[in-house]
């Protein structure tokens, strides 16, 4: 019997995480529901952690890779391996809400290409601390090319994980072609079911839990993101390109790529030698990147202290850059404070 729902999880060092996040997905409906879990290399106790469930549970598919600091390449195995006629993408530090899985089937049963489902932020200790309720009142009654729009004008909607996709949208998606990515990779695959889909679905049932954590890759910026948000660039260019709206959604996506650059430049720390050596010849070729270049003409939409980073940038004004790090660790800092998103 062919499953409805494929859960899709790439784990690397979450034994902390693992059985909450596993189980929270295989324990109902095993009949309909079947888990994929790609190991990454870790070098704690992850994969005991997850063969265990294995024997516990029979919805569990578990294999082992590699570590090739590549997540993207892990995302897209793990797409080739579902057998599901939808897939899930479940993050290992995270875990689904108590019904999840009853609210999923019955809504992949529907039939809707891509379903959007609410979601809880928690903290490390599983307390709710926000949801995503008002996004997903902002999406009732929104169509695909309307989603398009917003994964094009801003980062709110990028997240893989609380969307449901129907599974022939992105296995043998052509798009989907080999590379190295770690950072913007949820982003990239949304936008290539994106390319191909024709209805939305957006239900306000709540089914995820996602874990707000500290040490998490998307809670820091790295100057190795930046071939990462070239790369996410490029490819929702194509995306709207084949979908008719290259023209229209060009300033969007220029706007989102400075935003992602230059809080890149602010948010690197340059007191070790080595990063400073690299900070410098990355400043050096991004501000003589004639995409960058040209995408700042675009910047007025930005706030103000992004549209004084991105002329730094193109000026190599490495002094303004790192008053702009002070003031951006005082805003986050801030925020945090009054319990506000930076």
């Amino acid at each position: 019997m062919k499953k409805i729902v494929s859960v899709l999880i790439p784990v690397f060092n979450a034994e902390k995480f693992a059985e909450r996040c596993v189980r929270s997905a295989a324990k109902d409906l095993e009949d309909e529901i079947e888990i994929v879990v790609i190991d990454d290399g870790s070098d704690d106790r992850s994969p005991d952690i997850v063969k265990s469930l294995c024997n516990e549970y029979r919805n569990i598919r578990f294999y082992e890779k590699t570590n090739e600091n590549n997540i993207y390449a892990v995302r897209k195995k793990l797409i080739e391996l579902a057998q599901g006629e939808y897939l899930m993408f479940l993050d290992s530090d995270d875990y689904w809400t108590e019904n999840a899985a009853t609210d999923i089937v019955e809504a992949a049963k529907e039939g809707a290409d891509i379903i959007l489902f609410g979601s809880n932020t928690v903290n490390l200790d599983g307390q709710i601390i926000g949801n995503n309720a008002a996004s997903i009142r902002a999406m009732k009654n929104k169509s695909v090319a309307d989603l398009c729009h917003e994964l094009c004008r801003d980062n709110k909607y990028n997240a893989l994980w609380n969307k449901c996709i129907k599974a022939d949208l992105l296995r043998d998606n052509r798009l989907l072609t080999e590379r190295n990515m770690s950072m913007g990779e949820d982003a990239l695959i949304l936008l290539a079911a994106v390319a191909e889909a024709e209805t939305l679905s957006v239900k306000d049932a709540v089914v995820y839990n996602y874990r707000k954590n500290p040490d998490g890759a998307s809670a820091v910026y790295k100057l190795d993101y930046l071939d990462d948000f070239a790369q996410l660039r490029d490819f929702m260019c194509t995306v709207c390109r084949k979908r008719g709206v290259y023209e229209k959604e060009l300033p969007y996506i220029d706007r989102q790529y400075l935003k992602m650059v230059s809080m890149t430049f602010i948010s690197v720390d340059r007191k070790d030698v080595r990063v400073k050596t690299d900070y410098m010849d990355k400043l050096k070729q991004i501000s003589e990147d004639g995409v960058f270049r040209s995408a700042a003409e675009k910047s007025a939409g930005l706030p103000f202290y992004l549209r004084i980073a991105v002329r730094s940038v193109l000026k190599k004004r490495t002094f303004v850059l790192s008053c702009l790090h002070k003031f951006n660790k005082a805003r986050i800092k801030n925020a945090r404070r009054g319990g506000k998103r930076a």
